[in-house]
């Protein structure tokens, strides 16, 4: 839609944390640096797969040491 690769990966990384705007904005923030990262990563693989993998192994990392 914007005709760049960064501002793609920099819109998808906003609206992934707007999704997640129920936590509060600190945590907007941080995973919105993380949808940065995993659109990086997606953009540099040219697949959604690795960042799909990362991002399944953060929830269960996440949820079994803060749980």
């Amino acid at each position: 839609m914007t005709g760049s690769l960064a501002a793609g990966v920099v819109l998808q990384a906003l609206i992934f944390g707007a999704g997640h705007a129920y936590q509060g904005f600190k945590q907007v923030v941080v995973i919105s640096v993380l949808g940065l990262l995993y659109g990086a990563l997606a953009a540099w693989r040219k697949n959604l797969r690795p960042g799909m993998i990362a991002h399944t192994v953060s929830d269960i990392v996440g949820g079994l040491l803060w749980k």
